[in-house]
């Protein structure tokens, strides 16, 4: 990786980030060609870089700083749309794959800055974020058959049946081991816990109508497990909507 790899990838950040082709091109075929052709390019890219395990300060952040622009792309690319090549299997899962690795990568401390501010600007923690959040946008507004509305359904339908069964459980199973390794001591960027806390407060929602939900949350939790699912909290609560304590709408 070298500094031509971050050019080109900023380049094609700006190109995939919302609103740039709204008026132009309202069916987003755009959108849907640079979808098609560049991001099977990206996710090799973004693989190839996650493989590595840096040993100094200075590669860490380049590292992060490229996985960054990736992700940062993805986010861009799903904020209004969801094109049927990132609907398809070949796509979501590869591309889901990466963000729960980058998610829950464990980062080295000796190469981190001790000043708490300067750990969250981190590039690292800029692309954990972004992880988290494109995993958080594809449940909620297009892998939520429940929660669907309903002028998205023709478009969507299908891929949130398929998204809530096979793929919303393993994020809900990554999220809380990551919340266990939290509070076992590990550091987790704030924002991350922000948006963990988002998907939780979400679940619960889909928790209310879904069986689907229900049975996922059964199977994955235990009652240690979800009296944990607040970092950095010392008690739980039970929100009264869904019965779980991994709810942030019980603290509301």
């Amino acid at each position: 990786c070298s500094a031509v790899d971050g050019s080109f990838l900023d380049k094609e950040r700006q190109l995939t980030r919302p609103g740039r082709y709204s008026r132009k091109d309202p069916n987003a075929k755009i959108l849907g060609d640079l979808v098609l052709h560049l991001f099977p390019q990206l996710l090799v890219l973004s693989q190839r870089v996650l493989a590595s395990a840096p040993t100094d300060a200075a590669s860490l952040q380049q590292q992060g700083s490229l996985l960054h622009l990736i992700l940062k792309s993805y986010k861009n690319s799903i904020a209004s749309s969801l094109t049927p090549a990132q609907q398809a299997p070949d796509s979501l899962i590869p591309w889901g794959t990466l963000f729960l690795a980058i998610t829950t990568r464990a980062l080295p401390l000796e190469l981190l800055s001790d000043d708490a501010e300067d750990r969250e600007k981190h590039p690292w923690s800029k692309a954990k974020k972004w992880a988290v959040h494109s995993l958080n946008r594809l449940f909620m507004r297009y892998g939520s058959p429940s929660q669907l509305a309903s002028n998205m359904k023709g478009p969507y339908g299908a891929f949130a049946d398929r998204f809530v069964h096979q793929f919303a459980p393993e994020i809900l199973r990554t999220y809380l081991g990551l919340v266990e390794r939290n509070v076992g001591g590990e550091w987790v960027p704030s924002k991350v816990k922000h948006h963990i806390l988002v998907f939780f407060e979400e679940w619960c929602a889909c928790l209310s109508v879904s069986s689907v939900c229900f049975r996922a949350r059964a199977d994955i939790t235990s009652e240690t497990a979800s009296s944990r699912c607040r970092p950095g909290s010392s008690s739980s609560r039970t929100c009264s909507r869904c019965s779980s304590s991994s709810c942030s709408r019980s603290s509301a």
